[in-house]
């Protein structure tokens, strides 16, 4: 998928994102943009995709609002993000955020992950990288807040990011702070 852009507002149970709602395998999303709203009753969510699974994240954009967890009873972990919700596997890089990415938390036995650019990198097969990605969006409140990163496995690779804030938000919300990632 390549040269596209969303404008639309798009409300899904999980899995949504401007672009794509679950990115998985061996393809590639290039030079895309989301401007919409994106909005799921449970989890994971991003403006460009709510997860990814493999493959290649390139030189793309958000500026619409993201928020998960707008009905999420029966979930445990709610995860957004400004390009990605939740990354199992695969490479971004070339990100860009400035919209502001929130989750609804209803009680706290929930585990809420907000990140500037990806909500919870979790790490499966080959790995997770991030490189080149910046965020100056706004962050809502949650169990872990990153502006790059909510939630990080130590595994996960993250380079050449930086963020704006003018909050608390560290880099990684689950590791060491850092403006240069």
């Amino acid at each position: 998928v390549s040269n596209c852009n969303n404008t639309g507002n798009i409300n899904a149970t999980q899995n949504a994102g401007g672009i794509a709602g679950r990115f998985k395998g061996n393809v590639k999303i290039s030079s895309c943009m989301n401007s919409g709203t994106i909005k799921v009753d449970k989890d994971q969510v991003g403006g460009i995709s709510g997860s990814q699974e493999g493959g290649i994240i390139e030189k793309v954009s958000n500026t619409g609002t993201i928020k998960a967890g707008v009905n999420a009873k029966a979930i445990k972990r709610r995860t957004a993000g400004g390009i990605i919700g939740t990354q199992w596997s695969g490479d971004v890089t070339e990100a860009y955020n400035s919209g502001t990415v929130t989750v609804e938390s209803d009680t706290a036995d929930k585990v809420d992950v907000i990140g500037g650019i990806i909500g919870y990198q979790y790490v499966e097969g080959n790995g997770s990288r991030l490189s080149k990605a910046y965020n100056k969006g706004s962050l809502g409140t949650s169990d872990a807040v990153g502006a790059i990163i909510g939630h990080k496995v130590p595994t996960g690779i993250v380079e050449k990011s930086y963020y704006y804030t003018q909050g608390t938000e560290k880099g990684i919300g689950s590791e060491t702070d850092s403006s240069t990632v």
